[in-house]
């Protein structure tokens, strides 16, 4: 399985930091999925999370 249970546990934390840096989870994310993850508003729009951020940060996690 690719997927730690942890990693299962907190998807929807994640998908949440990784697309807003600046919130207390983000950290989590480089530490379940590792530093070469991107966590940065992938749309520039940080009002809000997008299907756009959501498919951008599954996509680079499946590409390493």
């Amino acid at each position: 399985m690719p997927y730690s249970d942890e990693m299962i546990a907190n998807a929807s934390i994640d998908a949440f930091a990784q697309a807003n840096p600046d919130t207390e989870g983000a950290s989590g994310v480089a530490e379940r999925y590792g530093d070469a993850t991107n966590i940065r508003m992938f749309d520039g729009d940080g009002a809000r999370l997008t299907e756009m951020d959501a498919l951008v940060a599954y996509l680079q996690i499946l590409a390493k």
